[in-house]
């Protein structure tokens, strides 16, 4: 038997050492998406920043039955034997068209593409929710199998396991975009409080279009809530509250952005007592008899 075909038989069951995904959909503009979308062109790993091509079943670029060869731009260098231009074209495409907002799309590693894979998950071994249309199928990685110039690494979503195929075989891709993306922001709640003392009854004016959501402006903010110390409660991004006693209020802004992410903040306003002021005028009559002499002609 040639050693070609032996390594053909060796497979690895994956055991992931990657952080536990958290799954974000992505438009083809680059754009986040709420978790409820139905439609979206790739999926973002937040904890491992990773950016994913999802397959489409249109018979276009990125449809789900499209195989190639291994070797094109992005494989492995350097590892001896045939070297295959099949997937150059989705490749530079997908840069070209600037999918998901990115221009730096890749092949990935078997390492990389080990973070994809979900023990336990069935056929296939992925999270089918985040990526439709993954077939039960091996997925080319652009890592050579070392020792063999004829074969390079492949993981099977069957079962998630790792093995290695012969570089002439037509298998599926999947594009992989590594790095962190900016169209994850974390939501910030941020106001002003004018004034933030004076003297009762104090009208304050809140102000909480400093605030951003996950797109970084407020313009994503789907919710302002307004709450006092005191019991009293407002919506919008800005209002005013009145406080007609003495004493320190603790005034807290809640936003919710449109991927429901929450955040707070709180400021504190002083109010002291009105002084009332009494103008005390005592009167003193000082009365002076002057008695003028008077002639007597």
């Amino acid at each position: 038997m040639k050693a070609t075909n032996i390594a053909l038989t060796l497979a690895v069951v994956l055991t992931t050492t990657s952080s536990m995904a958290a799954y974000v959909k992505v438009d083809a503009e680059g754009n986040r998406l709420l978790d409820s979308a139905t439609e979206w062109s790739c999926v973002y790993d937040d904890v491992n920043e990773l950016l994913w091509e999802v397959k489409t079943d249109d018979d276009g670029l990125h449809d789900k039955n499209n195989t190639y060869r291994w070797g094109g731009e992005t494989a492995e260098q350097g590892a001896g034997g045939s070297y295959n231009s099949d997937w150059d074209e989705l490749v530079d495409e997908s840069n070209q068209n600037s999918l998901c907002g990115q221009t730096d799309w890749k092949v990935p590693s078997v390492d990389e593409m080990r973070n994809l894979v979900e023990q336990g998950s069935g056929s296939p071994a992925i999270d089918a929710s985040y990526f439709p249309n993954t077939r039960s199928n091996r997925y080319w990685t652009s890592s050579a199998y070392s020792g063999y110039s004829t074969t390079a690494w492949v993981v099977d979503f069957d079962d998630g396991a790792e093995s290695s195929g012969l570089r002439g075989s037509f298998l599926r891709v999947r594009l992989l975009r590594t790095g962190p993306l900016a169209i994850i922001e974390e939501p910030v709640s941020s106001f002003t409080a004018t004034p933030a003392t004076g003297t009762a009854p104090l009208v304050v004016t809140l102000d909480g279009t400093a605030s951003s959501g996950n797109d970084g402006t407020s313009g994503s903010i789907l919710t302002f809530s307004w709450d006092s110390s005191d019991g009293q409660s407002a919506t919008g991004n800005s209002t005013s509250l009145t406080y007609s006693s003495a004493g320190n209020y603790t005034i807290t802004l809640s936003i919710t952005d449109q991927m429901q992410q929450s955040a707070t903040s709180t400021q504190t306003v002083v109010v002291e007592e009105e002084v009332v002021e009494t103008l005390s005028t005592a009167l003193d009559y000082n009365v002076t008899a002057r008695i003028s002499p008077q002639v007597i002609a």
